[in-house]
Formats: C-alpha cells, sequence, structure tokens
C-alpha cells in the first residue's frame, strides 16, 4: 500500500532552559522559608480565632441570662452546659457500656435511668450557675481588662489587630515568594520572551528599593511619634538653625525608653502571679492589696535604675490607712503616662520588619529568576500549586 500522507510536525516552542547548579540551594531556602511563613500563618490564625472565641465567651457570661439581658448570654450558657454534662455521659457511658457487655436489655435499661437524671442535672446547673458566673467572669474580665499584662497590649482589641497586621505581612511574603504579588503584567506580555528575565529583574529591584523605603520611613516615624525622639535639633549649639537629629541619637532614645517598657512589664508580670490566683478564687482583684504590700513589691526591684528616686519614691503608700486599696497595677512613675497600649509601640515595629522580609523576598525571587529556578511567564502565576 502507498504510504499515507503525513501532516507536517507541528512547530514546538522552545523547551525550558535548564536550572543553574548555583540555584539550587537558594531554592531549598525559598522553600523553607516559606514553610515556615504557611505555619506562621496557621499559627496567627488560629491565635486570632481564640482570642475572639475567648472575648465572646467571656463577654456573655458576664451577663445575667434569667434577666433577658442578652440572648448571646443563654446561648453560651447553654453549649457550655450541654459540653460538660455531655463530658460526662460520654465518660460514664463508656463505663456502663463495658459493664453491660453482652446484656442488650440491661444496657438500654441503664442508659435510660441514667441520662434522665443528666438532663435534670443539667437544667438545674443551668439555672443554679448563671447567677454566680456574672459576678465571677465580670471580676476575671475586669482584671485582665484593666490590671493584667494584657493592657500592655492595648487589651484584647489590640492584640488581635497587630495579628491581623502580621497575618496580612506574612500573606504578602507568601505571595512574592510565589510571584503572586500585586503587579500589572501588560507590559511583561508585551515583551519578547528573552526580554521578560531583565524586565522582571528590574521591577523587583524597584520594589526593594520601595520596601527599604517603606522600611526606613516607618522606623523613623515609630521612633520620633511613639518614643518622643526629637525629630530636629539646633545644628550647633546656640544656634536657632534646626537640623535634623542623627540617627544614632534617636536609636539611643528609643533603647532607651524599650528598656523602661520592658522594666515595666516584668513588673506587671509579677503583680499578675499574685493577683491570678485571687481572681481564680473568686476574690475580687481590686481589693486585696494593702499599702504595706504594695510597699513591699515596690521595694523588690530597683526602681531607680530608670526613674528618678523621687517620682518612684512618690508611688509608696501610708502604711497607716489600712481601709485604703491599691489596685495591682502599674503606673509610670513621675508621669502621666498609661501604660494601656504601652508595648504596641514595640509590637508596631512588625510592619518595618515585615516590609524589610519581603525585600529580601524579592531579592531571593532575582536570584531564583536569574537561576531560572523559577519562571517569569505571567500565566504561570495562575497555575495550580504542587
Amino acid at each position: 500500500m502507498p504510504d499515507e500522507a503525513q501532516s507536517p510536525p507541528a512547530t514546538a516552542k522552545d523547551p525550558p532552559e535548564k536550572p543553574r547548579a548555583w540555584g539550587a540551594p537558594i531554592k531549598r531556602f525559598d522553600d523553607w522559608w516559606t514553610r515556615i511563613d504557611t505555619r506562621l500563618c496557621v499559627g496567627v490564625l488560629g491565635a486570632q480565632i481564640t482570642l475572639l472565641v475567648v472575648w465572646a465567651v467571656l463577654k456573655s457570661l458576664t451577663r445575667d441570662f434569667s434577666k433577658g439581658e442578652s440572648s448571646s448570654a443563654t446561648v453560651v450558657r447553654i453549649l457550655l452546659t450541654l459540653a460538660a454534662i455531655g463530658g460526662m455521659a460520654h465518660v460514664v457511658g463508656r463505663v456502663q457500656r463495658a459493664r453491660a457487655a453482652g446484656d442488650t436489655g440491661m444496657k438500654w435499661a441503664k442508659h435510660a435511668l441514667f441520662i434522665v437524671p443528666l438532663l435534670l442535672l443539667a437544667y438545674i446547673a443551668l439555672r443554679s450557675w448563671s447567677a454566680s458566673s456574672v459576678t465571677y467572669t465580670s471580676n476575671f474580665l475586669n482584671w485582665m481588662q484593666n490590671a493584667s499584662i494584657l493592657t500592655f497590649l492595648g487589651g484584647l482589641r489590640g492584640l488581635v489587630t497587630r495579628l491581623t497586621l502580621w497575618l496580612a505581612l506574612l500573606g504578602a511574603s507568601i505571595a512574592t515568594s510565589k510571584g503572586k504579588h500585586i503587579n500589572v503584567d501588560l507590559v511583561v506580555r508585551l515583551l519578547k520572551p528573552k526580554m521578560r528575565i531583565p524586565a522582571a529583574v528590574i521591577s523587583g529591584t524597584a520594589a526593594i528599593a520601595v520596601c527599604i523605603g517603606a522600611v526606613v520611613a516607618f522606623v523613623d516615624a515609630i521612633v520620633i511619634a511613639q518614643f518622643h525622639a526629637q525629630a530636629t535639633q539646633p545644628c550647633s549649639p546656640g544656634s536657632v538653625e534646626q537640623c535634623e537629629t542623627p540617627i544614632g541619637q534617636k536609636l539611643a532614645t528609643m533603647k532607651t525608653q524599650i528598656g523602661k517598657d520592658f522594666f515595666l512589664f516584668g513588673r506587671q508580670l509579677s503583680l499578675d502571679l499574685k493577683t491570678m490566683p485571687k481572681v481564680i478564687a473568686g476574690e475580687p482583684y481590686d481589693k486585696y492589696m494593702t499599702p504595706p504590700m504594695w510597699n513591699a513589691w515596690m521595694r523588690e526591684a530597683d526602681w531607680t535604675a530608670y526613674y528618678p528616686k523621687e517620682a518612684v519614691d512618690g508611688q509608696l503608700l501610708d502604711e497607716k490607712d489600712t481601709e485604703r486599696r491599691r489596685l495591682p497595677a502599674v503606673n509610670v512613675p513621675g508621669a502621666a503616662e498609661a501604660t494601656f497600649g504601652m508595648l504596641l509601640r514595640e509590637i508596631n515595629f512588625v510592619f518595618p520588619f515585615g516590609m524589610l522580609m519581603i525585600a529580601i523576598r524579592f531579592l531571593v525571587r532575582i536570584l531564583l529568576v536569574l537561576s531560572r529556578h523559577a519562571t517569569v511567564d505571567p500565566d504561570a502565576v495562575h497555575g495550580d500549586e504542587e
């Protein structure tokens, strides 16, 4: 038979270039970094959910559902009561099933005799613990919000807000590693394939410059606005002309303030260790600390290493005033500055730190592109993940 006519073979695309060997360690480092960021994302998200649930539960338990103050109070108490009773029923039921194995009639009879009292117990428990939980939970929540280490973080709301910012920065870091950061790829699509790598290097370098500029600007703004460093100073002694304060002097001011913040943080933590057992036992957090107890606690640390002696002595109480009670919360000696949200200025450095990490991510991405371990195809970012 004559040979069948064969159509000419389709023109194949040029095969992708082989990855360079020098880029393999960088690729492994990038994959490891991405795994760390992914785990951190999961952990931060879990912490956010946990804090929000704890906050919602505590706020609901501070309301007396028997007086119709809040429907959420009813729902939360029902769920907690059913969870406790259900756990007891599960444990005891397993024991009953083990004992009644092989005796079906006795097993169902015992289960029925067991479940009915449990339901009655659940109803009695729900009615009896509602009023007592209001006082107990209110004392616990007020202590957390007004006189615990949580006040240094701006309460639960301030902490959740910073966790949200951290989560966004972690997501940006992962997106940069995968080449899925926000960008306009119209120019890249119009370029020839051989010109796409230089274009990616140029755009990545520009992104690094923007990130580094943001790091410097935000650090300077935080140091001036929140650590009270002087933005300008006289150019020379006696001069009226103002010059920008040297960065070293600004950082020295910030270092001093950070030392004071963490000293107060540690002192508040020591107070919390004294207060927490009393709060758990149901004792009012603001009714136990007498002037002698407060003065003894003040003398446990060297406050004069950070604050003037006159200001520290002003914190001491008259021990003859036996009726007075001191709130177990730290004050800043000699200043009207409150400790609420004090550590947020340190936590705010998460933003410039995150921008620095994104800049390094862009640098790693450039190296992976140059070593052919990452593609610059604009359609590749829309593919499925491995």
